[in-house]
């Protein structure tokens, strides 16, 4: 697990993260809560956890993600 929460990561702070996500094959859990995080960071967050085969858990409330980022999550 690694807890980031409460942060200010933001959208080009979530990309950088999700870069590095990409070659974390026993990663379970993220949280990611009150970062500022919108559409764009989501979106290079869903990309990257794509090939987390372990990943079980993402904790994303009191961010700025909308219908575009929470789509592509989903």
């Amino acid at each position: 697990a690694l807890g980031l929460d409460n942060n200010s990561i933001g959208d080009a702070g979530a990309s950088r993260l999700a870069k590095a996500l990409q070659h974390c094959a026993q990663f379970k859990v993220l949280n990611l809560s009150k970062n500022s995080i919108g559409d764009a960071g989501a979106s290079r967050l869903a990309e990257a956890l794509q090939h987390c085969t372990q990943f079980q858990a993402l904790g994303l409330d009191n961010n700025s993600i909308g219908d575009a980022g929470a789509s592509r999550l989903a």
